[in-house]
């Protein structure tokens, strides 16, 4: 995206934005062992686990999924291996060593692995990797290391994987590496060679590398996948990386509060779950048929959150089924986050898409084209969800399914105006509705939570005290990245229909709009706002305007703005300005 203005917003933005660090990331090496001269990997010592009962998991998953809850796609089973009790070690010729284990469980579908006292020393290396060595994560070093010491890993498809851990010379014996738990997943996660998408995802769904994808490329980008651990399960989620008034890139993340919720008590899961749920940015496909292997798809990843707001809900059945989390660190820059804005005005939405990760799947796009209507997901609280009907496009049908849940609803601006708790949509039945918790009911209309972990006298419970820090008021708020770029989600039909050109930018005393393609006989509205979305000034123009439109900004002050322009137009044109 072009970022014409990028110096001069540069220098506005310097006292604006803090300094960001960055963390959790797999330097995607290529593991010691491969390049030296130690036991080939066949040979490693293996620590077999014993199967989990999948009858009785099935059983008890049916019982869980009639209630509404989270499907699960693995089990947790005791591991408790270390440096210290498991495995071998071997001795490079320049007193560096290498640690490996084997891990095996027949029939698992993926392994992945639950620290819970996880450090690695400066030069300490960390991989995790399947026995033919064609699928490889890590390395995880020193960056990767938490406050909490727990960690966790992504998957290594089928039913071995092999841990290796490189340690220098003058680090022996500083690396910490207690493995509590193993992760054996059991469905939806198929087979690396799988070839339809990866995950289990109905047929009807629509790639975001498809067309209906084309005018979603910034927008898609705050868009997350995340494996959660709920106790001694594990499952599928969506969610979205979200923007608040500081434009501070505080590395909130919205999802929904039954993802992160216990299906017995109805309460948030405890902090030590949060530490190890894994989010997956660009998990999605170029192309609009797939990819040859799961291997094409990127592995960027982070692990832990802290939960700072909730509904208090039940996960839908009494509210509007929303969970705000910060992600333990910064996202990296070289996960070209999006930190996606939203409209909490109860204007119905009337058109746009949902972008998710159904049954863990690579991204997949929705659309619908007709307006959002209010509507109830449970049976106690009135008008809490937005209603959705999804529209059959080019190459498919918009769905839903287990793991898009806390998946945001965009408008056409790519504002979040709800996100996803549950409905009926399905790709073999036509209009069956999906429910979006609303974010103008997520924003302080849910009952205050009486989780132990939050004091009586702390702030409101709300998104609002969070999103809004600034207490600005506004209704609405765009989409940014690193950058500074603004990203808006209008359609290319629009743009050709309604476009206009702004200059001189900068600017000083006053603006030119020169109008393409607009009606004359239409009128014009004009919208100058600061940063947090604030109007400024604001003018309807309907005589006289010839093709241009003249307006005197000398009272503005020197700073950065947004121009909104509406000509009939579904939502506003935005460029932005600078005023000197």
């Amino acid at each position: 995206m072009k970022n014409i203005f990028s110096k001069l917003f540069a220098s506005i933005t310097l006292f604006i934005f803090p300094t960001i660090c960055f963390g959790q990331i797999s330097q995607n090496e290529i593991p010691t062992s491969f390049l030296s001269n130690v036991v080939p990997v066949q040979d490693v010592t293996t620590k077999t686990i014993q199967k989990p009962d999948l009858e009785l998991i099935a059983a008890e998953d049916l019982v869980l999924e009639a209630e509404g809850n989270i499907p699960n796609i693995g089990r947790l089973l005791p591991l408790n291996i270390s440096p210290k009790n498991s495995g071998e070690w071997a001795v490079l010729h320049n007193g560096d060593r290498i640690w490996r284990i084997k891990v095996k469980s027949e029939g698992a579908k993926g392994l992945n692995f639950y620290f819970n006292n996880f450090h690695i020393p400066e030069g300490g290396k960390l991989f995790i990797y399947s026995q033919d060595k064609y699928e490889v994560l890590g390395a995880f070093t020193a960056e990767n290391n938490t406050v909490s010491g727990r960690f966790a890993t992504d998957f290594i498809h089928g039913e071995v994987a092999v841990i290796e851990y490189y340690e220098p010379a003058l680090q022996k014996g500083k690396g910490i590496l207690e493995i509590a738990e193993l992760g054996y997943a059991y469905r939806f996660v198929e087979a690396r060679d799988n070839r339809k998408s990866f995950g289990d995802a109905a047929s009807c769904h629509v790639n975001v590398g498809c067309p209906e994808g084309d005018l979603w490329t910034d927008t898609r980008k705050s868009v997350v996948r995340i494996l959660l651990r709920n106790r001694d399960n594990i499952g599928w989620c969506s969610g979205s990386v979200i923007n608040n008034t500081r434009y501070d890139f505080t590395p909130y993340f919205l999802t929904a509060m039954h993802c992160g919720m216990n299906d017995f008590s109805k309460r948030l899961i405890p902090q030590e779950d949060f530490d190890q749920w894994i989010f997956f940015f660009n998990y999605e496909i170029d192309g609009c048929q797939g990819a040859f292997t799961e291997g094409d798809l990127p592995r960027n990843t982070m692990v832990g959150a802290t939960p700072v707001s909730h509904s208090n809900d039940k996960g839908g059945e009494e509210g509007s089924d929303f969970l705000l989390l910060e992600l333990k660190e910064q996202i990296p820059i070289e996960y070209e986050p999006v930190f996606a804005g939203w409209d909490i005005s109860e204007m119905p939405s009337r058109s746009g898409v949902s972008i998710h990760h159904p049954q863990g799947d690579a991204k997949k796009i929705s659309t619908y084209n007709t307006p959002l209507e209010s509507g109830t997901f449970g049976d106690e609280v009135d008008d809490t969800h937005w209603k959705v009907i999804w529209t059959q496009t080019e190459n498919g049908k918009g769905a839903t399914e287990p793991g898009s849940s806390g998946s945001p609803i965009f408008n056409l601006g790519g504002q979040i105006v709800g996100t996803l708790t549950g409905g009926n949509a399905s790709c073999d039945k036509d209009g069956r509705p999906d429910y979006y918790g609303k974010m103008s009911y997520h924003w302080e209309s849910n009952i205050v939570p009486d989780d132990p972990r939050e004091e009586d006298d702390g702030p409101d419970r709300g998104l609002k005290a969070w999103l809004d820090p600034i207490s600005s008021g506004v209704q609405w708020i765009s989409s940014i990245n690193y950058s500074g770029n603004i990203i808006t989600g209008v359609t290319s039909t629009e743009k050709e229909i309604f476009d206009f050109e702004l200059f001189p930018n900068p600017a000083q005393n006053q603006i030119q709009i020169d109008l393409k393609n607009i009606n004359p006989n239409k009128p014009v509205g004009v919208k100058i706002l600061n940063y947090q979305g604030q109007l400024i000034l604001g003018n309807t123009f309907s005589e006289g305007i010839n093709g241009e439109i003249l307006m005197d900004i000398s009272e503005l002050q020197k700073g950065f703005y947004i121009l909104e322009l509406e000509a009939g137009n579904e939502i506003p044109l935005i460029k932005k300005f600078i005023k000197e």
